[in-house]
């Protein structure tokens, strides 16, 4: 696949600037769909970006702001583009300002009655989009839908965790609450999907990855309910922090080697305790890895 389908993503601050766009143009739609992704797809995009992708479209995105993605984002349509982007935007605020995401109603080409080979080029080229990513953050909007519930959320859930294990996978924006849903919710089995023929394709794609579906639904409940599921992105902007820094924990390494059983930093906020603590993890902890699979 090209490298060209998986440049098409956007920068943050460009997916700030487009965040206020569209409802100049939809303020006649009513309150439950003014920000609706399925709104702002017909509404804006599709009407806005002729028979282009929107991430092709000079006039909204500008060419500097196309990079390669640092996270793909996984979200259901039915949720709102307004929490898409705060999620988003909140889950990356430590992050350095080129980090880049994809997002599929702005890398996709969405005009599928007028180009649907490209349409479904693009879409073919999701799993190496994830592939090139570093991870996967996944938009949860329980006040809409479920995502557990889409096969395509799922089907983007398997290919991440195939590329980047767990670690790669990361849910924001939901509550102690959502999680309980999202794992309840989880049977890709029942997985909807508008296109039976997509969800005959993601099955097979899951069992090639796991040997049944109940064992992929059983792997990803687990790990959710393993909470919090992922410190890797957390680490790594902690790691960025004190980049260049040149830490000596021997008097640490001295004291763990003794009989201690629990190590801990107290300090004000604010002073460096989490940085700290990360550097250490990694002086630890070098190799640490999580199994794909369930045994």
């Amino acid at each position: 696949m090209p490298l060209y389908y998986y440049q098409l993503v956007t920068l943050l601050d460009t997916i700030l600037v487009l965040f206020d766009i569209p409802f100049s143009y939809i303020k006649w739609q009513p309150i439950h769909s003014l920000y609706s992704l399925y709104s702002f797809l017909p509404r804006w995009v599709k009407l806005h970006t002729g028979d282009r992708r929107l991430g092709d479209c000079r006039e909204h995105i500008d060419l500097n702001d196309i990079k390669i993605p640092s996270f793909f984002i996984s979200h259901a349509w039915k949720g709102t583009f307004r929490q898409l982007v705060r999620t988003v935007s909140n889950f990356l605020r430590n992050a350095s300002e080129d980090t880049a995401v994809w997002i599929d109603c702005i890398s996709v080409n969405q005009h599928s009655d007028t180009r649907p080979l490209i349409n479904m080029a693009d879409v073919a080229a999701f799993e190496d989009t994830v592939e090139k990513c570093h991870g996967m953050i996944v938009v949860v909007d329980m006040a809409y839908l479920n995502p557990a519930t889409r096969g395509w959320c799922l089907f983007e859930w398997d290919k991440a965790l195939k590329h980047h294990d767990f670690e790669g996978l990361c849910f924001a924006g939901m509550s102690v609450e959502d999680r309980a849903k999202v794992v309840k919710g989880i049977d890709v089995e029942r997985a909807i999907c508008f296109d039976p023929g997509d969800l005959k394709m993601i099955h097979a794609n899951i069992i090639e990855n796991y040997g049944t579906l109940a064992d992929f639904n059983t792997y990803l409940k687990l790990q959710l309910i393993l909470c919090p599921p992922s410190y890797k992105t957390d680490l790594e902007q902690l790691a960025k922090r004190s980049k260049g820094t040149v830490w000596d924990f021997g008097q640490v390494h001295e004291w763990l080697d003794g009989n201690a059983k629990c190590l801990c930093f107290e300090a004000g906020a604010g002073t460096g305790k989490s940085t700290v603590s990360a550097a250490l993890l990694k002086e630890l902890f070098p190799t640490i890895t999580i199994p794909k699979k369930v045994p």
